[in-house]
């Protein structure tokens, strides 16, 4: 009776202590850094003026993924969408993610208890001799059947496991930040982009009509020049004016 007892009070205690090491975790708790402050005005703070005049912003706010459709531009729109499609990067950044959950969904399965289970089955023919019998008793066969079932689990005593997966998570959240940072940065290039082409068009577009208003002037010099209203130099004049202005198309092209 008291070599059970003793027993159960072993029991009781080993499971105590088992307890208290899997609380001990290795290594401190990790603590996440305070956002530094900025220039930004919180929309709560109305007694700061705004900047130059601008509404209040908020640090950190939440924006629109789909922010470039408040410009109003198909073209705009549809350029957006086919970078998203087709660019690497942000594809890259995307199996980042999935490579990263997979991993944390492969290290959070040593939390839970490891099943394994094994068959066997062998055909044997035996001599009869070494069973004792006559050997005109002819041959014997035998089936040999077995299976072995093993449970296995980690007490993770130490906190390793529960640090991996710390990390794990970290790297999942880490992934999704920067394929977030890539796609904002591409949409603001594409976007950067795009207004620079459409102005850079509309530089053509102005220098082409201006250089049409320049040769319909230079047509007028000449004829003028002709009849003797205007001197050689204001034709001279309005030719190099026009030519100087014809040179910067190839620039802006």
């Amino acid at each position: 009776m008291n070599s059970r007892r003793f027993r159960h009070e072993l029991v009781a205690m080993l499971s105590a202590c088992t307890m208290l090491l899997a609380g001990c975790t290795v290594g401190p708790d990790f603590r996440r850094p305070a956002v530094p402050s900025g220039t930004y005005l919180t929309l709560a703070d109305r007694s700061k003026p705004a900047l130059h005049g601008a509404p209040a912003l908020k640090f950190g706010a939440v924006i629109a993924a789909d922010w470039y459709h408040l410009l109003g531009s198909t073209t705009l729109s549809r350029m957006v969408k086919q970078a998203l499609r087709n660019n690497p990067d942000l594809q890259a950044a995307r199996d980042s993610i999935s490579q990263a959950r997979e991993r944390l969904r492969e290290t959070a399965g040593g939390e839970y208890p490891q099943l394994e289970g094994r068959a066997f089955a062998n055909r044997a023919h035996l001599n009869p001799d070494a069973l004792g019998l006559p050997l005109q008793s002819g041959t014997v066969n035998s089936s040999l059947f077995a299976g072995l079932l093993q449970l296995s689990y980690n007490l993770d005593v130490f906190g390793q496991l529960h640090r991996e997966l710390e990390a794990r998570r970290a790297y999942v959240e880490y992934s999704r930040d920067l394929a977030l940072d890539t796609y904002i940065g591409l949409v603001n290039q594409v976007v950067t982009t795009a207004f620079d082409l459409a102005t850079a068009q509309s530089l053509i577009d102005a220098t082409k009509r201006l250089a049409g208003t320049q040769r319909r002037q230079l047509r007028l010099r000449n004829l003028q020049e002709t009849v003797g209203t205007v001197a050689r130099a204001q034709t001279l004049a309005a030719k190099a004016q026009l030519e100087a202005t014809e040179a910067t198309l190839p620039v802006l092209r």
